[in-house]
This record gives C-alpha cells, structure tokens and sequence, in this order.
C-alpha cells in the first residue's frame, strides 16, 4: 500500500483502529511520525495494545516531543519502553533514551546514555544506582568526550564506589 495524505487522516476520521498494524508500518516506512502520533493517539483511546504504546513513544521520541514522552510514560501505559529506548539509543535519540531508561530504573542503561549526552556526573551517579562498583563504556572512535581522556576505540573506567569518588572527580567532572 501506498502512502497519501489522507490515509492516515481517513482512520483519524472514521476513529478506526482495527488495521493499526498496517497503519503503523506504513507510517514508520514513510517517516511520517508526526501522523503516525495522532493516529495512535486515536487508536489507544480504545484499544490497549502493547504495539500501539510502543510505537506511540518511539514516534514522539522521532519527533523530538519529549514533553510528550515525559506525559505518556507518567501515565498507565502498556508499552514496552525497554525495547523503545533501545531503539533510541541505536537511532542516537539520547534524551529520548534518558527518559526511557529513567522511567523503569534500568540504571545500566541510563548511565551509558549519559555519556553520549556528556553529563558525566549524573552517570557517575546511574552507574552507583545499577549497584556497579566499576563502570567501564566503550567510546566509539571519534565521539568528542569533553573532559574524559579518550583516544580511538578506547575505553574508559568510572570507578562508582565510594571510596573511589574522589579519584573519579579527576575525570567526571
């Protein structure tokens, strides 16, 4: 099927969601997030449907409504918002990820994605949470890491533990 206009409007329209499947892939093959976000908007109204949540944070994170994001997940949600801030992540959508990864305490995953977006400290801080005395991320080659020595394909260690904080604070801060 094609993509037109009006295709996801007719099902705005008529309040059918019983092809969101369909509707879902087609919209996602099109990049066409903003009318995919209102037509699930519609369609949770009155299905609850893991694949409807999902795909609801993943297109408010491609369409950078993070405000949005912060709303939804606060809310009685079905999504799988593990696997939508993997997504993110791969698609480099960081302060999406960090919402996501916030939202079910997956700490681990929070404090690597605050390397990417350069908050060191609050990584410092995730990487204790996750119960990790020593945080090793690897640093893709060529990423500018401000204030952390980090040469090509180098990895680097965030020493979490108390009483290694203040050796960490020569590096993380």
């Amino acid at each position: 099927m094609k993509f037109s206009h009006s295709f996801p409007e007719s099902y705005i329209k008529a309040q059918d969601p019983s092809n969101f499947a369909e509707v879902i892939e087609i919209c996602n093959h099109a990049g066409k997030h903003d009318e995919l976000v209102r037509y699930l908007q519609m369609a949770r109204k009155t299905l609850r449907e893991p694949k409807i949540d999902t795909e609801l944070a993943y297109a408010y994170a491609k369409t950078d409504r993070l405000h949005d994001m912060e709303d939804f997940l606060a809310m009685t949600n079905v999504a799988d918002v593990l696997v939508v801030g993997e997504k993110c992540f791969e698609d480099e959508l960081y302060q999406a990820a960090k919402l996501l990864f916030s939202s079910i305490s997956n700490w681990a995953r929070l404090a690597t994605t605050l390397i990417y977006l350069e908050e060191n400290q609050a990584a410092v801080e995730s990487a204790r949470k996750a119960g990790n005395t020593q945080f090793v991320i690897s640093v893709p080659c060529g990423y500018p890491c401000p204030n952390i020595f980090v040469g090509c394909g180098s990895r680097f260690m965030l020493l979490a533990s108390r009483r290694e904080s203040s050796a960490l604070r020569k590096f993380a801060v």
